[in-house]
């Protein structure tokens, strides 16, 4: 908070020059922001979307399992944030099922693509509730309308359980970044795009997914260990 406070007062040419250049997040902080990311398995989201038949039949409100459904699959195969799910327009989808728009939290630009099958479901929605597929919300803040959702995919999560990671929405965009990572082909560079994100912070966050990663150490270990030291075939027993 400091660095782009006195950025600003530099700006306005207040002071000569930003003293919190120098100042470090707090090594915690710095941790958490890169410790590796847990995606949903395959498994997982079968489960979840086996719970969202159930949905409708317990919980007696407007949204029901199928809303359920899409929901999570939009944050699934788009990495989009819960936020800009929210508040999804049917304009950000052309007849490619190509899909651009500002991220509501970070303000970058993405550009992604749906399956048809989904490209149907984001369309039919759109028919039955209006050009925002999720509902045009009454209420203005952002943080009011994606915890109603958070709520909502909570009651999902809690069918499901027990869990060995504790499931959160976020996870799903973790998801998409796992399953564009294991194709081959797809690069770091590619995947950060699709997330609006840096390559760096792909390295940091998802190295456990990136193939040509583990492919290079295990050459590098390989050349390391050939040729070393390596005990007599004859194994000798001791009693």
């Amino acid at each position: 908070m400091m660095k782009p406070f006195f950025e600003y007062a530099l700006s306005n040419k207040w002071i000569t020059s930003n003293p919190a250049r120098a100042v470090k997040n707090p090594k915690g902080r710095e941790i958490k922001h890169n410790e590796q990311k847990f995606p949903f398995t395959d498994a997982e989201l079968a489960k979840m979307y086996e719970a969202c038949q159930n949905y409708g039949d317990t919980y007696r409100h407007k949204w029901k399992g199928e809303d359920l459904a899409d929901f999570m699959s939009i944050m699934t195969y788009t990495g989009l944030r819960i936020s800009d799910v929210s508040l999804f327009h049917i304009d950000r989808m052309n007849d490619k099922g190509e899909i651009a728009l500002r991220t509501t939290k970070a303000g970058t630009v993405v550009c992604t693509w749906v399956p048809q099958w989904l490209q149907e479901r984001i369309r039919d929605r759109a028919s039955k509730y209006g050009p925002y597929i999720f509902g045009a919300h009454k209420p203005t803040t952002i943080d009011i309308i994606t915890e109603t959702w958070r709520r909502r995919l909570n009651v999902v999560f809690d069918a499901c359980g027990p869990w060995k990671i504790e499931p959160t929405p976020h996870r799903f965009r973790h998801t998409f970044a796992r399953i564009a990572l294991q194709k081959p082909g797809v690069t770091v560079r590619d995947v950060a795009e699709l997330l609006g994100n840096t390559e760096e912070m792909v390295r940091k966050r998802y190295s456990a997914w990136i193939p040509e990663r583990q492919a290079q150490l295990t050459r590098t270990l390989k050349e390391a260990f050939e040729g070393k030291p390596k005990p007599d075939s004859k194994v000798v027993v001791i009693r």
